[in-house]
């Protein structure tokens, strides 16, 4: 036990993972924890797995980590957070091995990785047997975890390693070691009793416990500093707000220059062609009559190019009078947001939130998930329609494919524009068989068409089916769908309904 107790104790001063030392410890572990029952797994973070394990009239956590930095293997008392969502390698484990049993820990082949075995109770009749290994590789460059079953074959993993040559669902072999790589010499080690094995632990959980009050804050300073990270981006998030629409209103100043093309645009027509990229004109509104160059798009003729001006024109003039709406809301709730801070200068940060909260301020995704146990990032944004049935927006490009295929149901309903790119709009039906108001179906087409390059024109067509008709496109890009059955939906009243959904939106705090 002397051998061992040396080669734990150079582990426990940071004289590094030697294979050595790695042996030593999971000796020590095997006897320690051998029959443990794997209660629970937790994400502390990417990269780490976080293993409850139930001894009699003890629990330990188990922590194990490899990311691009480094791999380290640590055992304590105290339960670390977790992530609100599993990683792969996570979600594996627990479908594997929870309630499974520890039936050894080894070193493989005197190197510096270390093997995890667990296995369930017998299977039944019908049943398959559970259970499956963690392998840690603490080896520089190609530090990683892996998940295997009991079939030896890889089933995740931390990341892949361009240096290894395993797949998912090949069999796990170790590194090929470097020319000249000698394995030290293994001593023959002596069993431990569960309580030997337990004491030689105990200076290693001891600097756990000690690394986790050195570098974890109480709860107080925690709350204190999450406190002043929601004032900060609570602030700049309604500052960004008026600054975004002032923009808008900006932009309206444009209006008078699109009108103005536009009528030129009308006495041209007969030199307008499709393919265009622009034509001169005399500028009939300028007392000097200058000739000034009109922009076109050359995949539209004359008239379409008109229309389009007049549509830009109409809509920017919409769009300055909604703006100013919404303007005069954000920096009436800026204002007052700033006077809630000074009225509970010294209040909590649970204190503070109802306070904003009561306001419409409130942002559960302001607090980090050690603070706050709310849901992930919503891929989309909801809207309620004129009859109060929620609409969801795809934010784009991934998100977009997370809206479709990972929150929405197969009954649900799909609204998208058609042969364009766009946001993927969802009608979420709260049983089957729900069929929404129409009004419900007319406000997705319009958020469709708002959340699309067809923003601003009329009579844009759109696809409009349930989810289930819908395949991501093999190989392309993320949101890309193929459509196999739809129906045609032509959006109407756009600019109003747009007005109309926002307004609501706002209305019940969402600011985004």
């Amino acid at each position: 036990m002397s051998e061992e107790r040396g080669a734990l104790e150079a582990l426990q001063q940071g004289e590094g993972l030697s294979a050595q030392a790695l042996g030593e410890l999971a000796h020590a572990l095997h006897y320690a924890l051998e029959g443990a029952r794997l209660q629970k797994l937790r994400d502390p973070e990417r990269g780490c797995l976080a293993l409850k394990l139930r001894v009699p009239s003890q629990s330990y956590y188990l922590s194990l980590r490899a990311t691009a930095e480094g791999a380290s293997l640590r055992l304590g008392l105290e339960r670390p957070p977790t992530l609100p969502n599993p990683t792969g390698l996570g979600r594996w484990a627990r479908a594997h091995l929870e309630g499974t049993k520890l039936c050894a820990v080894r070193q493989i082949d005197g190197d510096r990785i270390i093997a995890f075995d667990f296995l369930g109770r017998p299977p039944r009749e019908g049943e398959r047997q559970r259970g499956g290994s963690l392998y840690l590789e603490l080896i520089p460059s190609l530090y990683n975890l892996y998940a295997v079953d009991l079939d030896g074959r890889v089933r995740a993993w931390v990341g892949r390693l361009q240096a290894r040559t395993l797949h998912l669902g090949r069999p796990w072999e170790p590194p090929a070691r470097p020319e000249g790589f000698e394995v030290a010499e293994q001593p023959p080690r002596a069993p431990l009793s569960a309580e030997e094995a337990r004491a030689l632990l105990e200076p290693l959980m001891a600097e756990e416990q000690a690394r986790v009050v050195a570098s974890g804050e109480d709860r107080a300073s925690r709350s204190l500093r999450e406190r002043r990270r929601l004032i900060k981006q609570t602030r700049a998030r309604l500052k960004r707000l008026v600054s975004a629409l002032w923009g808008d209103i900006e932009r309206a100043e444009r209006a008078e220059e699109w009108g103005r093309h536009a009528e030129l645009l009308k006495s041209q027509l007969g030199r307008l062609k499709r393919g265009m990229s622009s034509i001169k004109v005399t500028d009939w509104f300028d007392p000097e009559l200058k000739e000034i160059e009109v922009p076109l798009d050359p995949t539209r003729d004359g008239k379409e190019n008109m229309e389009r001006l007049f549509q830009r024109q109409r809509k920017a003039l919409r769009g300055a009078e909604i703006a100013t709406e919404r303007l005069i809301n954000a920096e009436a709730q800026l204002e007052r947001f700033e006077e809630l801070i000074a009225a509970h200068e010294g209040a909590s940060l649970e204190e503070l939130s109802a306070a904003l909260r009561a306001e419409g301020l409130f942002r559960e995704k302001q607090l980090s998930s050690r603070v706050s146990k709310q849901s992930p990032r919503k891929p989309y944004r909801v809207f309620w329609s004129a009859r109060g049935e929620q609409l969801w927006v795809g934010r784009g490009g991934q998100d977009n494919h997370a809206t479709s295929f990972q929150h929405a149901r197969g009954q649900d309903l799909w609204v998208h524009t058609r042969d364009v790119p766009g946001a993927h709009v969802i009608i979420p039906l709260p049983r089957r068989g729900h069929e929404p108001h129409i009004e419900t179906i007319r406000d997705a087409a319009a958020l469709a068409v708002h959340h699309s390059p067809q923003r601003g024109e009329q009579g844009v067509e759109l696809y409009f089916t349930e989810r289930k008709h819908i395949r991501p496109v093999p190989g392309g890009a993320p949101g890309k769908v193929m459509v196999a059955s739809s129906k045609t939906l032509t959006a109407l009243e756009v600019e109003e309904r747009i007005e109309r959904l926002y307004a609501e939106r706002l209305r019940r705090g969402s600011l985004e």
